[in-house]
C-alpha cells in the first residue's frame, strides 16, 4: 500500500482539478440562428401590431404585421402596404430596428452579446461563422464582430449625412434627418424599404443622379459585406487578397456591367421608364438598377412597365445575388463563379479548377452545385404553387418568387394582391432566402458521414 499510494494521489489531484475546469461553451449552431431569427420576427410582429405602430384610421391585420416583420428581418423589402403611409413613426422605427438586426445577423449579434458578457465563444460557432463568411480566421472571430458593427455604423452615418444634405432643401429641418437615417440603413443592409411619401419607391429621385449614385454605393458595399471590405482595406494589394475577395470583385464588376448594359439598352426608348430622360439620367438610372437588382430592391423606374427583356435579365441577376457573408441574398457570387469555372473545366477535359495559382477542390464544387440546385428546386416548387393559387402571368409569378427567395424585394406590382396562400408562400421564401443557401448546405454537411470504403468506379452516360 505504501508503494501504491503515490500512484493514487496524482489521480485524486487530477479528479479534483477536473472539477474546477469550466464547462466548454455551448455551441449556438445553425438551429440557434434559425430560432434567433424567429424570435426577432415574432417580436417585430407584436410591436407592429400595436395601435401606435399604425397611422390613425388604418385597419390592423396580423398578416400585414407578420409579412412586414419577416420582410424587414430578412432585409427583403416586399410590401403588402405602403410603408410610408400605413405605418407611423413608431412603426418605421420598429422596421428600422428589424432591418438592422437582420442585416447584422443573429449570429453576429449573439456573439457580440457573449463578448459583452465575458463568455467564451464555442469552437463550433467559430467554424460556423468561418463557413458563412469564408475569409475569417478562427481566432479573430470575436474581435472581428465588434469591428464589423463599428464599421457598419460609420458607413451608415456617412450615408445618412449625405442623404440629409440632399433632402433638407425639400423638407423642414426635422423630417429629412429621420428619412436620411432610415434610407441609409435600408440601403446599406440591402433592405429596399423607404418612407418617402412622394412617388413609388425612389421614382421621385429618378432625376437626381447624385442621390442614386450614393444609394448605389451603399448597396454595393452592403452586397460585398464588411468582411470583404475589411480585407481590401487591410491588404490594399491585389496579389495578397484572398481568393474569395478577388473572385467577388471581378465577378461583381462583370455583373454590374451586364446589368447596366441590359437596362440601358432595353429601356432606352421605353417612354414608361428611361425614354424621356437625358443621357446622363439614363446612365445613372441604369447603373443604379444594375447595382440594386442583385441585392436591394429599390426602384427609380417602374418595374411593372419595364420590358420583358429587362425583367428576364433582372431575374438572372437576382438569382446570383451578392457576396458570401454580406446582407445580400441569392446563391452568392462565389457559388456562381465556381459553377462557371467547373463547366469550363469539364468542357475542356480537365479534372481540377485552377485560378490565380490556386486549385479549388471537388468538395467546394459539390457544395456550389448543391446550393444552386436547392435554390432552383425551391424556385420551381414555389412558382408552381403560386401559378395554382394566383391569377397572374407566369413571368410575374417567377419574378416575385426569385425576388422573395433572393431577398431582393423588387416586384411587378402583385405582392399586395396575392391571396392568403400566396402571401404565406412568399413569407416562407423570404425566410428561407435569408437563412442563406450556404447555411442550408452547412446543415446538410453536418449530417454527412465519410464511408470507410470506396465503391468501384462506373461511367454513366451524360448529355
Amino acid at each position: 500500500m505504501a508503494r501504491t499510494a503515490p500512484v493514487h494521489r496524482p489521480l485524486v489531484k487530477v479528479v479534483q482539478l477536473g472539477r474546477s475546469v469550466a464547462k466548454p461553451p455551448k455551441a449556438l449552431g445553425v438551429g440557434g440562428v434559425v430560432i434567433g431569427f424567429l424570435i426577432i420576427i415574432v417580436i417585430g410582429t407584436v410591436l407592429l401590431s400595436l395601435p401606435v405602430a399604425r397611422e390613425p384610421g388604418t385597419e390592423w391585420s396580423l398578416l400585414t404585421s407578420l409579412f412586414t416583420s419577416v420582410s424587414a428581418v430578412c432585409v427583403t423589402g416586399l410590401e403588402v402596404t405602403d410603408t410610408s403611409e400605413y405605418w407611423s413613426t413608431f412603426g418605421h422605427a420598429v422596421i428600422l430596428g428589424l432591418i438592422q438586426a437582420g442585416g447584422i445577423g443573429v449570429m453576429t449579434s449573439s456573439m457580440l452579446i457573449l463578448i459583452l458578457l465575458g463568455r467564451p465563444i464555442s469552437l463550433r460557432d467559430r467554424f460556423l461563422v468561418r463557413e458563412m463568411a469564408g475569409i475569417v480566421p478562427i481566432r479573430s472571430v470575436g474581435g472581428l464582430v465588434i469591428v464589423i458593427i463599428i464599421a457598419t455604423v460609420l458607413l451608415e452615418l456617412a450615408g445618412g449625412a449625405f442623404f440629409w444634405y440632399r433632402l433638407h432643401e425639400r423638407y423642414d429641418l426635422a423630417q429629412p434627418i429621420w428619412q436620411a437615417a432610415f434610407h441609409s440603413v435600408s440601403s446599406f443592409n440591402n433592405a429596399g424599404f423607404e418612407i418617402f411619401r412622394e412617388g413609388d419607391s425612389l421614382t421621385t429621385f429618378a432625376f437626381d443622379p447624385a442621390f442614386l449614385m450614393v444609394t448605389a454605393v451603399l448597396i454595393i458595399f452592403g452586397g460585398f459585406g464588411m468582411l470583404l471590405l475589411l480585407d481590401v482595406i487591410s491588404k490594399r494589394r491585389w496579389r495578397v487578397l484572398t481568393l474569395s475577395t478577388r473572385l467577388v470583385l471581378l465577378t461583381s464588376f462583370a455583373l454590374l456591367l451586364f446589368g447596366f448594359v441590359s437596362v440601358f439598352i432595353f429601356e432606352y426608348n421605353n417612354p414608361a421608364t428611361l425614354g424621356g430622360m437625358t443621357i446622363q439620367n439614363k446612365a445613372a438610372n441604369a447603373f443604379f438598377h444594375s447595382a440594386d437588382t442583385r441585392t436591394a430592391g429599390f426602384a427609380s423606374i417602374s418595374m411593372a412597365e419595364s420590358n420583358e427583356e429587362t425583367q428576364f435579365a433582372k431575374i438572372a441577376l437576382m438569382y446570383i445575388g451578392g457576396a458570401t457573408g454580406s446582407t445580400a441574398g441569392g446563391i452568392k457570387v462565389t457559388t456562381f463563379v465556381v459553377l462557371v469555372l467547373a463547366t469550363i473545366v469539364a468542357v475542356r477535359g480537365f479534372e481540377h479548377i485552377s485560378i490565380f495559382g490556386r486549385r479549388i477542390g471537388h468538395r467546394t464544387v459539390y457544395r456550389a452545385l448543391s446550393v444552386a440546385a436547392l435554390f432552383a428546386l425551391v424556385i420551381f416548387v414555389a412558382t408552381f404553387i403560386l401559378i395554382i393559387t394566383e391569377p397572374f402571368q407566369f413571368r410575374q409569378v417567377l419574378f416575385e418568387v426569385v425576388s422573395a427567395l433572393s431577398n431582393v424585394g423588387l416586384s411587378l406590382g402583385i405582392t399586395a394582391d396575392l391571396s392568403l396562400a400566396g402571401k404565406f408562400t412568399v413569407i416562407v421564401l423570404m425566410f428561407v432566402g435569408r437563412l442563406g443557401p450556404l447555411t442550408l448546405a452547412y446543415m446538410l454537411a453536418q449530417r454527412a458521414r465519410e464511408r470507410m470504403y470506396e465503391a468501384p468506379e462506373a461511367n454513366v452516360a451524360i448529355g
